[in-house]
């Protein structure tokens, strides 16, 4: 996870391409992780998608991962 500053900081880098309508809608999603290859995990932030979860990379594309924070913690608890 981030501090305050490191998320507010990797927001600030992302958004050129977090506000691509191919992406998503004005900031739909923000990032909470940062893993290896400038792969991220972002959540839904929308009226639509709110707590939803997405794998977002650059070279590939966003994916949904599931539609519930809650279940997508237990799974990978779970696993």
């Amino acid at each position: 996870m981030y501090s305050a500053d490191e998320a507010k900081a990797t927001y600030v880098e992302l958004k050129p391409y977090i506000d691509n309508p191919d992406i998503s809608n004005e900031s739909q999603i923000i990032p909470i992780i940062r893993s290896l290859g400038n792969v991220f995990i972002c959540l839904g932030v929308g009226e639509y998608n709110k707590r939803f979860v997405y794998l977002l990379d650059f070279d590939v594309g966003c994916f949904l991962l599931d539609t519930k924070l809650d279940d997508f913690i237990q799974k990978l608890i779970n696993a």
